[in-house]
């Protein structure tokens, strides 16, 4: 190199002329912060073969960059997915919220009817927005004389209780073996089953059904596809599509 002399003037002249401006910027971002670092390691310990060293040197400076692209990449995919679990926490304390006041409001309907009528809307109407069904049914568990030749089981006897101590809560009555359901409301477009005044016997009397299974577990059930329920979804006395009236 010959400072200050014609050649090297020349020299930054064709260079100015091959590197734009946007070229020189790509350069200083790209390869000026790894470039000075390696040289300034090759300053400061001064090697035989600089060049073979800055090479080694800038592979191992890739290599690290590399490690803490990873990194930070990780630490960016956890926090999306920490920030994705704290959003969807709270939106199931939004809905828990929202289920405590669906069920504070169904509770206040219910607890404002003044007839045994208005008790059976309430009810209904509650299903219906609350819940989002499309239809709702009301139906009572009334005792039928059983069979000739038949008994009504009896219900358990209460537990002894020592004088003194105190009783333990009473057991769930038994479902009566003879007995029916009896549909006494339903929402607006199901009212033909009150006026109807269809019945849905026991299987002691009938056939087993849904209805009954309801009954006899005291909770939900969950039919995912009525063609194939077991027992049978007794639709209102009525056949479903594809059964026959026997089935």
């Amino acid at each position: 190199i010959f400072a200050g002399s014609g050649w090297e003037c020349q020299t930054r002249n064709i260079c100015r002329k091959r590197l734009g401006m946007s070229d020189a910027k790509y350069l200083q971002e790209a390869v000026g912060p790894a470039l000075t670092a390696g040289l300034a390691s090759v300053a400061a310990v001064q090697p035989e073969d600089p060049v073979d060293y800055l090479a080694n040197w800038l592979l191992k400076y890739l290599a690290v960059e590399e490690k803490k692209a990873k990194l930070a990449e990780a630490e960016e995919r956890i926090e999306r997915e920490r920030e994705a679990a704290k959003q969807k926490a709270a939106e199931n304390d939004d809905k828990s919220a929202k289920r405590r006041r669906m069920i504070e409001e169904m509770k206040a309907a219910i607890e404002a009817s003044t007839t045994v009528d208005k008790l059976h809307n309430a009810v209904v109407n509650a299903v219906m927005e609350k819940c989002r069904a499309r239809n709702c049914y009301f139906a009572v568990l009334e005792k039928v004389p059983p069979p000739e030749g038949k008994a009504e089981p009896a219900q358990p006897e209460p537990p002894a209780v020592e004088e003194g101590a105190e009783p333990p809560p009473l057991p769930a009555p038994l479902t009566p073996t003879y007995c029916q359901l009896r549909y006494i409301r339903a929402n607006p477009d199901n009212e033909f089953l009150v006026q109807r005044q269809v019945k849905l016997l026991s299987p002691a009397l009938g056939k087993p059904s849904v209805s009954f299974k309801v009954v006899e577990e005291r909770g939900s059930v969950l039919v995912r596809n009525v063609m194939e329920s077991a027992p049978p979804l007794v639709f209102h006395d009525m056949p479903l599509p594809g059964r026959s009236r026997d089935t």
